[in-house]
């Protein structure tokens, strides 16, 4: 809940803290040590995928 708080009070210059993305490492196989053995996945922008699914929920339920 913390996270729709901090989005309902962005405004202005505080709207690009919501455009970040993170990278993630998960490893292919057990014991992984060189860097061929891991498969990045990035979470680009799951705050504002998040906050749209829960709005597009919401909505639903009123029309």
């Amino acid at each position: 809940m913390e996270v729709f708080r901090k989005f309902y009070h962005l405004a202005g210059e505080n709207f690009h803290e919501i455009n970040k993305a993170f990278i993630s490492l998960l490893p292919k196989k057990e014991a992984a040590i060189e860097v061929q053995h891991f498969r990045p996945i990035s979470l680009i922008n799951s705050v504002v995928k998040l906050i749209t699914k829960v709005l597009s929920m919401r909505l639903a339920a009123i029309i």
